[in-house]
């Protein structure tokens, strides 16, 4: 293929390709991935005839408007180093994630003919090292173990991979909508639920099953269930500091019930650690990116299991961590952003099952922010940026229009 004839739907491809393949092992480089899209993206857009990017100006105020208020908080912050050079490190990611967005809206529809097949392929090929390390007992993994470590369950050393799949299921399964066939569709998403609890992911289990509840609503009532997740999110994202204070005390769980994961448990312990922080500065918060520095996180919790610290780095969700680190206002920037994305896709008018596709994704997406990872994590939220845009590409802004969701 000559240079002249590279299009975006190539670059797209590609990243299909790659996003499911470089998670098995590589995750960290999903980020370089992020940043290679969206400088080839700038470049191929000065090209004769070629098509400008449009780039969201409300999602470029969000991202603005929240490293500027991350930096700023490097002021009151406890690590006002780590704060300012976080802020910087999301005006980037958030510019590059954008710019991939705007990438993503310009493709015609010859220009979307390899995705899915590129997709297709990434997926497989991640999948036989997947069953190969399962049936191995992760023997692949474990040829580099000075560097990695051992002697680690399924689940830890390949969560990211896990999350990553759970995500570019809904990818997957627009690419039935061409010729829609139920039994298709239902057979991609029994398959997919079926690999998530082989491989032992509970956030990742967990963010799958309530997409797929999001899914079935949204095909049933499109706008009402569009409207009743942007209320969860308000409400979700405003009582998340007091949610973990009316959970039930975790101690009494583990002694009664035994049984339950010590994740779990450690999880509700973290939540409440993070709880009465938040109380000690709701308004400002400790400054952005500050969890590893917080007072008192190393103490160890000795009721669950062999034990585990505080606050393990970051509260393991969103929410918590927008109050816990940035404050008030940045819990309501990060609770708007979430609302935006939601109208975004009401704003697109798509047919149901599309529709329900993006919402799908989107409270995926969500459920694991509130259960695993720091949100300020490189690689996730370039996995977040990825799989978005994917969604945008193989839907089109430059088709005949839908007819209008009723």
């Amino acid at each position: 293929m000559k240079l002249r004839n590279l299009h975006n739907g190539h670059l797209f491809a590609a990243a299909a390709f790659l996003t499911p393949t470089l998670a098995v092992y590589l995750s960290g480089f999903l980020t370089p991935l992020l940043i290679v899209m969206a400088l080839a993206l700038c470049g191929l857009s000065f090209r004769q005839n070629a098509k400008r990017l449009k780039i969201s100006w409300i999602g470029a105020a969000f991202f603005l408007v929240l490293a500027l208020w991350g930096g700023v908080s490097a002021f009151w912050s406890i690590a006002p180093e780590r704060s300012l050079t976080q802020a910087l490190d999301l005006l980037s990611l958030g510019a590059c994630g954008l710019v991939l967005l705007a990438g993503a809206r310009t493709l015609a529809p010859q220009e979307r003919r390899g995705l899915g097949p590129a997709l297709l392929a990434g997926l497989g090929i991640a999948a036989l090292f997947m069953t190969a390390e399962v049936a191995t007992s992760q023997a692949i993994y474990r040829l580099d173990h000075p560097m990695w470590g051992e002697n680690k369950p399924l689940n830890t050393i390949f969560n990211r991979w896990t999350t990553v799949f759970a995500l570019l299921v809904w990818p997957v399964l627009l690419l039935t909508r061409q010729k829609f066939r139920p039994w298709l569709a239902g057979a991609v998403l029994v398959l997919s639920f079926a690999v998530l609890v082989q491989l032992e992911n509970s956030s990742s289990l967990v963010g799958f099953v309530l997409g797929v509840a999001a899914f079935f609503l949204s095909l049933r009532f499109p706008k009402r269930a569009t409207i009743a997740f942007i209320c969860l999110v308000m409400v979700g994202t405003a009582l998340a500091p007091r949610i973990p204070l009316m959970l039930p005390d975790p101690k009494t769980l583990w002694t009664e019930m035994p049984g339950l994961s010590t994740s779990l448990v450690h999880r509700l312990y973290v939540w409440r650690f993070v709880a009465e922080r938040i109380e000690e500065r709701p308004f400002l918060g400790w400054g952005l990116d500050t969890g590893r520095d917080m007072p008192g996180r190393t103490r160890i919790i000795w009721n669950v299991g062999e034990g585990g610290e505080a606050l393990p780095l970051h509260p393991h969700n969103a929410a918590l961590q927008w109050w816990m680190e940035i404050g008030l206002f940045g819990a309501v920037i990060g609770g708007l952003f979430m609302v935006w994305a939601f109208v975004m896709v009401l704003r697109r008018r798509m047919e149901r099952f599309p529709n329900a596709i993006f919402n799908g994704a989107m409270m995926t997406g969500i459920a694991i922010a509130s259960l695993g990872y720091g949100i300020w994590q490189a690689w996730w939220l370039a996995t977040l940026f990825l799989t978005a845009a994917l969604l945008v590409s193989m839907t089109g802004e430059n088709d005949p229009p839908p007819k209008p969701t009723p």
